[in-house]
């Protein structure tokens, strides 16, 4: 079962282009229940500073690629990506812009079963694979007058 919502999100004031909208991980943990226990992993994470429990995958610049990281299958309770969203914006961060199947695909790899995996984009994609896992939410996440509502698609991987 699928719920639709949307999240009325502060602006981001940073200077690094393209991070999560303030408060946003913060309604995702909570709508998830996520313990300080959960391997959590953020694919394209920009300047997050990681806990204790998080993996950050930095891509602008570095030449990774978080379409195929170097983690084991089935390492994180949640993977979270929130990807360039086209090709200029891929340009700002000194990559190529990655295919969102790519980025899922990866994201299902990741996640241990009965995990979670999210996209925050402009896009809605589609399951990536309907034997693996259930789409769990559509969230349109807006951060006020001017900007973009984006969508976050969660996934949870079956058991």
């Amino acid at each position: 079962m699928t719920f639709t919502t949307l999240w009325a999100c502060k602006r981001a004031y940073v200077k690094y282009h393209g991070a999560y909208p303030e408060n946003f991980l913060d309604r995702v943990y909570s709508m998830l229940g996520v313990s300080s226990s959960w391997k959590i992993c953020h694919l394209f994470s920009g300047i997050l500073k990681p806990k204790k429990n998080e993996i950050c995958v930095e891509i602008k610049n570095s030449g990774m690629d978080a379409t195929k990281t170097r983690y084991p299958n089935e390492s994180f309770d949640l993977v979270l990506a929130d990807p360039p969203y086209d090709v200029q914006n891929a340009e700002v961060y000194g990559t190529k812009y990655p295919k969102i199947k790519d980025i899922l695909r990866e994201e299902l790899r990741l996640t241990k079963k009965g995990g979670y995996f999210g996209l925050l984009h402009w896009l809605c994609p589609i399951n990536p694979d309907p034997e693996l896992c259930l789409r769990k939410a559509v969230i349109g996440i807006t951060e006020g007058a001017n900007m973009r509502i984006r969508v976050f698609c969660l996934f949870q991987k079956n058991f």
